[in-house]
């Protein structure tokens, strides 16, 4: 707990200017203003003025923006440094739709953009200023331009302090996107990687995706430190506005994409209206009128009307059992919540400078992506379940087209492959194989006269004796019926012959279904390079016809 308070005291002490660093607390601060910028020439002169302080200069209350007259464009602000400010020290300070020029006496030590009416308005952004050795005791004078009355000659925070000190109040002051940009970014990758995956939502991933990369965007842009390094911010300022703009309409995006069908047309009309706001923001920017930044009022203005209503058609939604409404809604109440603060201080200013609230609202949500993520997760188990469920099918789809069901033999179908692979292997090997072909004796009478179910006891107990003697490298295969085909891979004419013999004997001493049963059998070899598996089935087949014409229960090779 004590490094936690000395932690945050540590934080308040950035924020906190001390009094023996800051020039508010020097004697006196003067202004002068114009209806218009000063010209170059006559600069120089305005500068010697400030460091004179004569009639033109009238004090004002700093850190209160001096009283400006309706239609002054320009302001000098002129204070003179402390004896005892050291040498190495800097300035840090903030200003709002201003450009300026920084003066010690007589010269320019500084200029962020150019004295004149731009597009941008200037922007706003922190400047950071390193004193030169010796600037103790000199005249210090802030030349400001800028189109925005409300905002000309008010500087934010005036700090002047050690190198790391002010360094170390900017990325305080950029706390809030320090902290959100990284999560976005996260959370970017992780819809990108569902949008990637899923053949489903994506339309839903996109609004996400389009939401996430906007607000990156936003973020990153709003990063007043990048502005210490990047002088000329117009960029940054165009693409923070933009952005801005985008945020509403890709937010009720995703609310379009959830939300039912019945709400949608209004949630269209809502995202057209933010549309429209930012295409008259940006043709007025075009037109020289500081739309980006004059239309913001009504931006914060259609947060706090619309998102509400939006607001609404999600939890009516929520309500008809829609899981990605329910965890919608917290996000929607946290942007439009913070929304609304942010658009309060930009005319109040009870927050620090530049600093929003809103970007806290990427961590709600989190939620509606962990409903995402689980609804995805909840897709995958279902489609392993499926996929599970399909191998069973097909394994065992293909154990029904490889196995016959009454017999347990290998079918017909894979005669072929393993005749193919039989070859292939006495080719390499340059060992011969054989075949037998069985046909059980008289069986087609039995079948008719005791009926089928007695020929398929008759069939079954047939292949359990032939398959009992033979081993696992002589596959043994069902051809049809009463048909059956035995190959032997080593083993040449005689010694098929001789098995093939054996298992006409032992067929001979089965009973079954209190008949005994004999089998006529063919003996086939393969011939070599010359011969083909068309030619050996014929001579097998031809050597089954002879024993079958020859009396039946005998065994006949090939000619």
């Amino acid at each position: 707990m004590r490094k936690i308070f000395m932690t945050l005291m540590f934080l308040f002490s950035l924020i906190t200017p001390l009094p023996s660093v800051s020039a508010a607390d020097a004697p006196l601060w003067f202004y002068r203003e114009s209806a218009d910028a000063v010209p170059e020439e006559q600069a120089v002169v305005w500068a010697w003025s400030a460091m004179a302080q004569d009639e033109h200069w009238a004090i004002f209350d700093f850190p209160e923006a001096p009283p400006l007259h309706e239609g002054a464009r320009s302001v000098w602000l002129t204070t003179r440094l402390a004896d005892d400010t050291p040498d190495g020290a800097t300035i840090l300070f903030g200003t709002s739709g201003q450009t300026l020029r920084v003066w010690i006496d007589d010269k320019p030590v500084y200029q962020y953009g150019a004295l004149a009416p731009s597009f941008s308005g200037g922007g706003s952004s922190w400047h950071y200023i390193e004193l030169p050795p010796g600037a103790a005791g000199h005249q210090f004078t802030i030349e400001c331009y800028g189109p925005f009355p409300r905002e000309l000659g008010k500087l934010h925070y005036f700090y002047i302090d050690t190198d790391r000190m002010n360094m170390a109040r900017v990325f305080l002051f950029d706390a809030t996107f320090m902290i959100t940009l990284p999560v976005a970014v996260a959370m970017f990758i992780v819809a990108l990687f569902f949008y990637v995956r899923e053949k489903t939502n994506r339309r839903l991933y996109r609004a996400l995706l389009s939401f996430l990369g906007v607000f990156a965007v936003w973020s990153f842009s709003g990063i007043q430190a990048e502005f210490l390094v990047i002088r000329d911010v117009p960029l940054c300022w165009y693409m923070m506005s933009l952005a801005a703009y985008l945020l509403p309409i890709t937010a009720n995006y995703i609310i379009y994409e959830v939300i039912e069908q019945r709400f949608r047309a209004g949630v269209r009309w809502i995202m057209r209206g933010y549309g429209l706001l930012m295409f008259t923001a940006i043709v007025g920017e075009m037109l020289g009128w500081h739309a980006l930044k004059n239309l913001m009022p009504f931006y914060f203005l259609f947060i706090a009307i619309y998102e509400p209503v939006a607001f609404y058609w999600t939890f009516r939604s929520a309500q008809g059992g829609s899981p990605y409404c329910k965890a919608l809604l917290a996000p929607i109440a946290a942007f439009t919540g913070l929304g609304v603060v942010d658009g309060i201080n930009s005319f109040f200013s009870f927050l620090p400078f530049n600093f929003y609230v809103s970007p806290f609202g990427i961590f709600a949500l989190a939620a509606f992506l962990l409903a995402v993520l689980h609804d995805f997760v909840d897709r995958e188990r279902q489609l392993g379940a499926q996929a599970d469920s399909l191998a069973s099918d097909i394994a065992a789809a293909r154990a029904h087209e490889e196995y016959d069901t009454l017999t347990h033999c290998l079918t017909r179908s894979m005669y072929e492959p393993l005749l193919i692979g039989a070859i292939r292997d006495a080719r390499v090997k340059q060992h011969p194989f054989s075949v037998l072909m069985f046909d059980i004796d008289h069986f087609k009478g039995f079948n008719d006269t005791f009926g089928h179910e007695a020929g398929d006891e008759v069939l079954a107990g047939f292949a359990v004796a032939i398959r009992h003697e033979l081993t696992d490298a002589q596959p043994f295969l069902r051809w049809g019926g009463e048909e059956f085909i035995v190959l032997l891979p080593d083993c040449n004419l005689i010694a098929a012959a001789q098995i093939a013999e054996n298992l006409r004997q032992r067929i001979a001493t089965l009973s079954l279904h209190a008949r005994q049963i004999t089998t006529s059998i063919g003996v086939a070899t393969w011939h070599g390079a010359g011969d083909t598996k068309e030619n050996l089935f014929e001579r097998v087949d031809a050597a089954l016809y002879r024993a079958k014409e020859g009396g039946r229960n005998r065994v006949e090779v090939e000619n």
